[in-house]
């Protein structure tokens, strides 16, 4: 009977270390890319002031720890505080922005993206064990007392000062991509006619799940922020802003 009982208890053992050295596996990783990310936080962190606007030479300086730095964007709220690269050759999807690997990668610019685009697009993830990591906080723009906080952003490029006002936020897949036309133009940096700028601004008012009093005209200059649904991968969460103002460094 005792012999029974040691049995038992060795494999029940044996079955709790093999479920711990699992979740070992699985979390090991994920432990690894907070503390990456932490640090690169912290090492912005002494190059951003900590209050008011971000300076001429901060941006200088974000260029030196990465030359495919291209801006750094900032919710007013503080919810969102990254910076932006763009790269031809480098896949800032899975790559952080010491150009280390990391599953929360960096934010980055649409290839066909620039300063000069009249609708920008600035990819990043949303990390779902990290509410507050890269684009995470954009899943609460739903909620319209959520909104109505964090609907003000500024953009800091390596030339000027951009501030924008949201106006949209919507959801598409990939299925909405084939059955609604409209859906191109969300990847149209300059809307060359009518008919383009008709189609972008048609297919955010119809999908829109915000109030917002805010009409975009053609002449408009938009910034546009994409990452996934956490609940449905499937899904592109799309926030689209409105340039309100610009000013230099």
């Amino acid at each position: 009977m005792k012999l029974k009982k040691s049995i038992f208890h060795i494999l029940i053992g044996v079955i709790l270390f093999l479920i711990l050295m699992i979740s070992v596996r699985k979390t090991a990783p994920i432990v690894r890319d907070v503390v990456h990310d932490y640090r690169i936080q912290n090492t912005i962190k002494k190059i951003v002031p900590s209050e008011g606007k971000i300076t001429y030479e901060a941006i200088e300086e974000m260029k030196k720890l990465n030359p495919d730095f291209k801006g750094y964007l900032v919710f007013d709220s503080g919810i969102i505080e990254e910076p932006v690269v763009k790269s031809s050759t480098v896949d800032y999807l899975n790559v952080a922005f010491d150009g280390e690997y990391s599953s929360q990668g960096t934010l980055f610019y649409s290839y066909d993206t620039d300063t000069l685009s009249q609708s920008m697009m600035i990819y990043g993830h949303n990390v779902i064990y990290d509410s507050s990591a890269k684009f995470s906080p954009l899943q609460n723009m739903y909620k319209q007392e959520f909104f109505e906080k964090n609907k003000y952003v500024t953009l800091y490029t390596e030339n000027d000062i951009r501030h924008y006002e949201i106006f949209s936020v919507c959801t598409f897949s990939l299925q909405d991509r084939a059955n609604d036309y409209r859906t191109y133009s969300l990847d149209i940096p300059n809307f060359e006619n009518n008919e383009h700028f008709k189609a972008f601004s048609s297919y955010l008012k119809d999908n829109n799940k915000i109030y917002s009093d805010i009409k975009p005209m053609q002449n408009d200059r938009f910034l546009n922020l994409q990452t996934c649904l956490s609940w449905d991968i499937s899904q592109h969460t799309l926030v689209s802003a409105v340039e309100i103002s610009r000013e230099s460094y």
